[in-house]
C-alpha cells in the first residue's frame, strides 16, 4: 500500500511505502504491515460504509501519520 503525505520535513508531497516498521489502522483495529507493505485487518465490518486507513510509522527523518484516500469496505472481500 503506497500512502501519500506531506509534512514540515518534506519540501512537496511525497509517496512512501509502508513496511514491517509500519502500525496500520482501520476504525481503531491496528495491525502490523509485513516487509513487502502488505497486512491483513480482520473484522472490518462493509456496513461501516467508507473508511480510511491509517498508518504510523519511523521513516527516519521522524515518525509519520499517514492515511488513505476513503476505500469502500465488501463483505467477504479483500480491498
Amino acid at each position: 500500500m503506497l500512502l501519500s503525505i506531506s509534512g514540515s520535513a518534506f519540501s512537496e508531497k511525497q509517496i512512501l511505502q509502508l513496511n514491517e516498521k509500519c502500525i496500520v489502522s482501520i476504525l481503531n483495529r491496528t495491525v502490523n504491515a509485513d516487509e513487502n507493505g502488505l497486512f491483513a485487518m480482520p473484522n472490518v465490518h462493509p456496513f461501516m460504509g467508507q473508511v480510511r486507513a491509517s498508518s504510523s510509522f519511523d521513516h527516519g527523518a521522524g515518525v509519520f501519520t499517514c492515511q488513505t484516500d476513503t476505500l469502500s469496505m465488501v463483505n467477504s472481500r479483500m480491498v
